[in-house]
């Protein structure tokens, strides 16, 4: 068979195993029969035995082919398990791509979501803070006003209070004076009663005299009845004196008392009288309430986001076919050199 056919129909095979994957066993049968027949009938010249050597051939071509054949699939095997190895390090590099691509919006979506987060809880607790401070503050103002209105009132009512303070105490010393001055002249009264009864003594003592003269007794009796009339006289202004002294000591004891009753009254109005308000304390002045100091996360950095996936080991199809292919031309070349010695012998 023409070799150059041959090497046609093994490319062939090599490339379209699925219809022509059995030719290479074929193609090796033939190729020995026709070496084991030139073999043969070159040994047939000296000792005749080109069948059996054509047979050989033939056994020894097939068995080539097969190893031919069996190097096609294993180079085929290994290219396969390369290009799959090689298409799963790509799918999975794409997917670390996206899965990091995704990774990175993950985080920056995850960082403005805090940030606003935290801003609407800044804003919150600004709101109620101002408003805390707003009632605090009324608050403050309300209570200030009640201050100056019972501090007003206080002061309006110690001004009173000292007013009928004032006129009690006047009141008191203008009754005191008056009853004083009854009593005094009441007293003096008395006085002038004592002082007109003793003048109208002295006028019945000097008209009893005068009579007694008249009537012309003298001696003895006429001494008797001016002492009588003297003695009677003496008793009658001692009763008098008595009685002014009586009234004087009266007197005294009725200007005490008036004393004594306006000091009481005085001491009463006293008692009653408002002690001096002072300055009632102001209420405290509202602090502001306090506000929290909040901490915004950073913006993510690169690193963040952690290394960019890499293409994993790629597979060279070309090599692991070869490593195929290197494995069965080992085995062809065993076999050629165990049997064509045969041939040889045949």
């Amino acid at each position: 068979m023409d070799l150059t056919l041959l090497s046609h129909l093994f490319e062939l095979s090599y490339h379209m195993p699925h219809i022509l994957g059995f030719f290479p066993i074929i193609a090796g049968a033939l190729a020995g029969w026709g070496v084991g027949a030139a073999v043969g009938t070159t040994a047939a010249l000296v000792t005749g035995g080109a069948i059996t050597a054509a047979g050989i051939g033939a056994l020894t071509g097939a068995s080539v082919g097969g190893q031919v054949m069996a190097g096609q699939k294993a180079a085929d095997a290994h290219r396969k398990a390369a290009q799959a190895t090689n298409d799963a390090a790509a799918r999975q590099y794409h997917y670390d791509m996206a899965a990091w691509e995704m990774n990175k919006d993950r985080l920056r979506q995850q960082h403005d979501y805090t940030k606003q987060s935290i801003e609407t809880k800044a804003a919150n607790e600004e709101r109620i803070a101002q408003y805390q401070d707003t009632l605090a503050q009324n608050r403050y103002n309300y209570d200030l006003q009640i201050r100056n209105r019972e501090q007003q009132s206080l002061d309006a009512q110690f001004l009173k209070s000292n007013e009928l303070y004032d006129a009690q105490t006047d009141l008191n010393t203008r009754t005191a004076n008056d009853a004083r001055d009854a009593e005094i002249i009441k007293y003096q009264e008395l006085q002038y009663e004592a002082a007109f009864q003793n003048d109208e003594l002295l006028t019945d003592a000097l008209i009893s005299e005068g009579q007694t003269r008249a009537r012309g007794q003298d001696g003895r009796t006429a001494d008797k009845i001016a002492q009588t009339l003297i003695a009677d006289r003496g008793i009658k202004q001692q009763m008098i004196a008595e009685s002014v002294l009586s009234g004087a000591r009266n007197t005294r004891s009725v200007l005490m008392e008036i004393a004594k009753d306006k000091e009481a009254a005085d001491m009463a109005a006293f008692a009653a009288k408002m002690l001096d308000p002072g300055v009632l304390p102001e209420p405290l002045e509202p602090l502001e309430v306090p506000r929290s100091d909040f901490i915004y996360p950073e913006a993510p950095q690169e690193f963040d986001f952690g290394p960019q996936p890499v293409m994993g080991a790629i597979a060279n199809v070309s090599a692991a076919s070869d490593l195929g292919w290197a494995t069965s031309i080992g085995g062809i070349a065993n076999l050629a050199g165990g049997i064509i010695p045969k041939l040889i012998n045949v």
